[in-house]
């Protein structure tokens, strides 16, 4: 009997360009074992659309597993179902809302997997790698509150400050939900001028912080800049020169694009990768 694994694939913001990362590997499993790849959509991820589709998975389609975002009420939701169906196995992506290090001590059901941790993991990889690979003296991480984060904010500092001393600063958009004015972060690039910019902004913020650069940021300042998310910018518009040379990071593999190929896909085979050892 052919196993059947349910993938939950959002459509909003940046996540539609991570269907790739969820496709691709559990595509070829799938081929190569004689399985079959059950995709639900989940719209804009909220916490019903999630549950709705997850019960789908669960009960209509009889998947054997679910892979995909879920956050920390959908989550606990499912600790009852899993533990009543030991055969099944649900695998929870999390950007972080529940935080990893707790999964020793935490009482989760055995078939219930959280691999967020990877998700810091590849951002702190980054900080390291922006730190040791590139040759800006000074970085800036534009960051937010609402969605993106503290986390991630940390973890690149986690990396970049691991082995190097170079400088490193942030500016915060401290807003509340549905405010995408982000003219408080370029004034801080104007102010700062770094030479690495590391960009942990998602959804509209980031959008509108990539749309407008070109208008406030002088085309002959060309800092390097890393992004939190492996996010598909064929939906943006920037004519300055700075995003030619933009990173970003999936686990332990820097993705080195211009802004087309990154448009194309986040893990183009002809993209070029740099593996640290």
């Amino acid at each position: 009997m052919k196993k059947k694994i349910g993938l939950l694939i959002p459509f909003s913001g940046e996540y539609p360009y991570l269907k790739r990362v969820l496709l691709k590997p559990f595509a070829a499993y799938a081929e190569d074992t004689g399985g079959e790849i059950i995709k639900e959509f989940i719209d804009k991820g909220t916490d019903k659309d999630v549950s709705k589709a997850i019960d789908k998975l669960f009960y209509h389609d009889d998947v054997d597993v679910i892979v995909g975002y879920a956050g920390y009420r959908v989550a606990i939701q499912m600790f009852d179902k899993l533990r009543n169906n030991p055969e099944k196995l649900f695998i929870n992506l999390s950007m972080g809302e529940i935080i990893p290090y707790t999964h020793s001590v935490i009482n989760y059901p055995p078939n219930y997997y959280l691999v967020s941790s990877n998700a810091w993991k590849s951002i702190a990889f980054l900080g390291n790698w922006v730190a040791n690979e590139l040759p800006a003296e000074n970085c800036l991480i534009c960051t937010s509150l609402y969605d993106a984060g503290y986390s991630l904010n940390e973890s690149f500092r986690i990396g970049y400050h691991s082995q190097q001393a170079k400088s490193l600063q942030s500016c915060t958009l401290n807003n509340p939900p549905d405010v995408i004015d982000v003219s408080v972060l370029y004034r801080e690039i104007i102010r700062l001028r770094p030479e690495h910019l590391h960009i942990t902004l998602c959804g509209k913020e980031l959008y509108t912080f990539i749309n407008n650069f070109s208008t406030y940021i002088d085309p002959a300042y060309i800092p390097s800049i890393s992004f939190a998310f492996p996010i598909g910018l064929n939906e943006v518009n920037s004519l300055h020169p700075s995003f030619r040379a933009t990173y970003t990071c999936l686990i332990d593999r820097i993705y080195d694009n211009n802004l087309q190929d990154l448009a194309k896909d986040p893990i183009a085979q002809k993209s070029h990768f740099y593996i640290k050892k």
